[in-house]
C-alpha cells in the first residue's frame, strides 16, 4: 500500500555524506536490498554497504538505484567510527546539509532534527502497533486512537512538540509531516486536519506533509477529503509527486471506486509522472474491490497488468497480491492458479497471505479437498500458516456443511497455539446453519460470547438472522437478535430488514394473510418497524419495499386466500 513516510528531499546533504573520505562517527550503515543496485563507485556491486548520515538514511530512497530504503536495510553503528566509501572530494570535506531551516545555534538545530527523528520513530511505532491490533482484532484498528497504547504514543508526540516550542525553536515542514503522520496512523483524522491547518498558518508547508494529510483519508469514504487536501497543496504552489497521486488512488481503491482511480491515474500521466509497482497494484486493487461487475473488473485488471509490463514497471508484492485478489473475487480458480504459478516463476515469493488467498477461493464452492491441497503446498514451501489460513480452511468446511472437517481444522488451529477469532466462530456457525442445525449454531454463538478475547460482529448477527428467513423461524431470530444486542452489537437497517422478512413469513393469522393479500405489513412486521425506532435505526428503501410488498415475501396458498376471504366476509 502507499505510504506517506518520506523525509523532505530539500534537506539532504550536499555534497552527499556518503562521498566523505574522512573517518567519522556514522549514524547508520546502509546496504541496498535490491539485486540490481550497482552500489557506490568501486564496489562492483559486490559490497553495497555504505555509510549514511542520519538525515540521508531516512530520506527513503537508495542514492544509487532509487529503490526504497526499508527499515531493516539500516543498521546503527553509532557505537563505533566508520569510514565512508572513498569516492568523495579531494579535501576530505565532511558532508554538510544545505537548505535547512534557520536556527539560533548549531545545538538548537540539532535539537530540532532530533525532535523530528523522534517523531518519526513514534509514527513508525504507532503503525506497527496498529497492524498488530488489526491482525489480532480486525475492527479495533478502525478506532485505534482510542486504544491506550496508541493514545499514549500520540500524547508523547504532542509533548515532544510542546517541548520544542518551549525552547523557542520553529517547527519546520518535517515536524508537521511527522505530527500528521503520527495522528494519521492512529486513525485520528480530526487531529491530522488540526496540524495541517497549523502548518499552513506557519508557512512551513511541504509536499510530504500534505501527503501525510491525504494519507489520513485513504480510508473508505475519505476520498473527497483527501482530494480537498490535494487541491490545497496545489493552491500553495507545491507540485504533487507520484506518492501524492498514489495515495489518492489508494483512497479510491479501499472503497472500490475504480472509475475515480482511473481519473487520478490519467492526471498523474498528464503530469508526466511515472507510476511505480505500488500505483499499479492499487489500481488493480480498486478493480478487486469493485463488486458491481466482477467479469469487467477482471478484464480491466488484466489490461492494467499488461500495461504495467509494457511500461517496464517492476511489479511490487502489492501488485501481485492485488491481482491475485481480483481472480479470487471473480472465483476464477483456473486463472488464479495459472497466475500464481507464473508469478512464482517471475520472482514473486508467495507468503502466507498469498496462500491464504488461494485457499479462500474454495470457500465459494466448498471444495474441502482442493483447499487442503493448497494448505499442504503452503507447508511444503516452508511458509508458516497463520490463524487466517486456518480460518480460511474452516470457512471452506463451513460452506460445504462439513462439520467433521471443520472440527478437525479447529483442533489443528488450537494445536498450532492459535486462539480462535470471531472469524473462527463465524465459520463454525456457517457450517451448522448450512446443515439447518440451529441448536448447534446457537452453541457456537454461545462459545463466541463467552470468549472474552473475541468481539462479536454485526456480520455474524446478519448471517444468523438471514438463516431464519426462509422458514420464518421468528422465535429463533428473536433469540439471536436479543443475544447479540446484549453482547453490544448494534443492529443496522439490514439486520432489521431481515427481521421484517422473517416476520412476514412467520405471521400466518387470518388477518395477517388478508393484509398480505392487500399488500400491507403483517402484525409482527409492524412490531419490528416500531422496534427500529427504539434502536435509532433509520429505514431505507428496502424497508418500505418489504412493508408494502409483504405478499411477495411468502407463497400464500390459494386455499389460505379463500379461507381468509370467507372469514373477512363473515365479519363484514
Amino acid at each position: 500500500m502507499a505510504d506517506e513516510n518520506s523525509a523532505s528531499t530539500s534537506y539532504l546533504c550536499d555534497p552527499r555524506c556518503w562521498r566523505s573520505e574522512c573517518e567519522r562517527k556514522a549514524q547508520c550503515y546502509f546496504q541496498c536490498s535490491s539485486r540490481d543496485c550497482p552500489g557506490p563507485p568501486g564496489s562492483s556491486g559486490k559490497n553495497r554497504r555504505i555509510v549514511l548520515c542520519d538525515r540521508c538514511a531516512h530520506e527513503g530512497a537508495c542514492p544509487f538505484c532509487s529503490a526504497s530504503i526499508q527499515r531493516e536495510d539500516l543498521q546503527s553503528v553509532t557505537d563505533k567510527p566508520a569510514a565512508a566509501t572513498s569516492t568523495g572530494s579531494a579535501d576530505g570535506e565532511r558532508g554538510q546539509c544545505f537548505n535547512r531551516p534557520a536556527a539560533s545555534s548549531g545545538t538548537d538545530h540539532q535539537t530540532l532534527e532530533q525532535c523530528n527523528q523522534r517523531l518519526e520513530g513514534l509514527a513508525n511505532r504507532v503503525q506497527e502497533r496498529v497492524r498488530e491490533l488489526k491482525r489480532e482484532q480486525m475492527e479495533l484498528a478502525i478506532s485505534a486512537f482510542d486504544h491506550p497504547e496508541i493514545a499514549k504514543l500520540v500524547e508523547e508526540g504532542k509533548k515532544l512538540y510542546q517541548s520544542l516550542t518551549c525552547k523557542g525553536l520553529q517547527p519546520d515542514g518535517v515536524t508537521y509531516q511527522w505530527m500528521m503522520s503520527l495522528c494519521a496512523r492512529a486513525k485520528d483524522q480530526k487531529e491530522v486536519e488540526k496540524w495541517a491547518n497549523e502548518m499552513e498558518e506557519s508557512g512551513n508547508s511541504s509536499r510530504d506533509a500534505y501527503n501525510s494529510a491525504m494519507f489520513a483519508f485513504a480510508v473508505p469514504g475519505g476520498v473527497d477529503r483527501a482530494d480537498m487536501w490535494f487541491k490545497r497543496m496545489n493552491q500553495k504552489g507545491i507540485k504533487p509527486d507520484v506518492k501524492s497521486y498514489t495515495i489518492l488512488i489508494q483512497a479510491c481503491a479501499v472503497c472500490g471506486n475504480s472509475t475515480r482511480a482511473d481519473f487520478y491515474f490519467e492526471q498523474m500521466r498528464s503530469a508526466k509522472l511515472k507510476p511505480d509497482g505500488v500505483t499499479f497494484g492499487l489500481l488493480i486493487g480498486a478493480c478487486a474491490k469493485d463488486k458491481s461487475n466482477p467479469a469487467r473488473s477482471l478484464q480491466k485488471a488484466e489490461e492494467l497488468w499488461k500495461n504495467m509490463k509494457k511500461a517496464r514497471v517492476k511489479p511490487h508484492n502489492v501488485t501481485f497480491m492485488q491481482m491475485l485478489n481480483v481472480y479470487a473475487d471473480a472465483g476464477n480458480m483456473r486463472r488464479a492458479t495459472h497466475f500464481f504459478e507464473e508469478s512464482a516463476k517471475a520472482g514473486f515469493k508467495p507468503d502466507v497471505v498469498a496462500f491464504t488467498t488461494m485457499i479462500s477461493l474454495f470457500s465459494k464452492t466448498g471444495n474441502v479437498q482442493g483447499a487442503e491441497e493448497w494448505f499442504d503446498k503452503m507447508k511444503a514451501a516452508d511458509v508458516i500458516p497463520s490463524v487466517a489460513a486456518f480460518n480460511s480452511m474452516l470457512r471452506v468446511c463451513g460452506t460445504a456443511g462439513d462439520v467433521q472437517s471443520a472440527r478437525k481444522w479447529l483442533a489443528k488451529l488450537t494445536a498450532a497455539r492459535f486462539k480462535p477469532t470471531w472469524d473462527t466462530y463465524e465459520a463454525l456457525i456457517i457450517g451448522e446453519l448450512n446443515r439447518k442445525d440451529f441448536t448447534q449454531a446457537d452453541w457456537w454463538l454461545h462459545c463466541m460470547l463467552l470468549d472474552s478475547e473475541v468481539i462479536p460482529t454485526l456480520t455474524t448477527l446478519k448471517l444468523l438472522l438471514q438463516a431464519c428467513e426462509p422458514s420464518g423461524n421468528l422465535p429463533q431470530a428473536k433469540l439471536w437478535f436479543n443475544k447479540m444486542e446484549k453482547a453490544g452489537v448494534k443492529p443496522d437497517v439490514h439486520a432489521c430488514n431481515s427481521m421484517l422478512r422473517t416476520s412476514a413469513v412467520h405471521d400466518s393469522s387470518i388477518w395477517s394473510i388478508w393484509q398480505q393479500i392487500r399488500g400491507g405489513p403483517s402484525k409482527e412486521q409492524l412490531k419490528w418497524f416500531l422496534e427500529m425506532q427504539r434502536l435509532d435505526v433509520y429505514p431505507n428503501e428496502e424497508t418500505y419495499h418489504i412493508l408494502t410488498n409483504s405478499r411477495n415475501s411468502r407463497s400464500i396458498s390459494p386455499a389460505a386466500i379463500f379461507i381468509a376471504a370467507l372469514q373477512v366476509c363473515r365479519f363484514c
